[in-house]
């Protein structure tokens, strides 16, 4: 019986095996943590860009209607018959028999006026992972 000599065996295919295993591992953690802090940065930009927008929105509110009242504990805005206020996590406008959500998942709501300025800190949770961003408002009676 003749021995052939061609081919590879079953340890150098294992051996080959294990040192490409080694050598991709780094590469592949390298690839999901990118992957991770991508959409991490995605998420912390969108928490922005929806505070920047529940923010804007009570700033239009303020514009509009300049005689605002600010309510006990500074958590709250008051004028004519509608109400800014937190209403478990979302910040709700309350507008007669109608009520509008203006931003989810809030943690903290406060306003208070210093030097004629309407001043408000907003500040949101992202449900999923936790991470909170703030942001500090300011609206002076003499804009329009």
């Amino acid at each position: 019986m003749r021995r052939r000599t061609s081919g590879f065996t079953l340890v150098e295919v294992m051996v080959c095996l294990a040192v490409i295993s080694a050598v991709s591992f780094p590469f592949i953690m390298m690839v999901v943590n990118v992957n991770r802090n991508y959409h991490a940065a995605i998420r912390f930009n969108d928490m922005k860009a929806e505070l920047d927008r529940g923010g804007f929105r009570i700033l239009a509110l303020l514009r509009k209607n300049p005689g605002v009242r600010i309510g006990s504990r500074n958590r709250s805005l008051t004028w004519r018959e509608q109400i800014v206020t937190e209403d478990g996590k979302n910040l709700v406008l309350s507008s007669g028999d109608r009520s509008y959500v203006l931003l989810h998942n809030l943690t903290h709501f406060s306003v208070y006026r210093r030097d004629g300025s309407v001043i408000y800190t907003l500040e949101i949770e992202d449900p999923q992972t936790g991470r909170r961003r703030r942001s500090q408002y300011v609206w002076r009676a003499d804009e329009k």
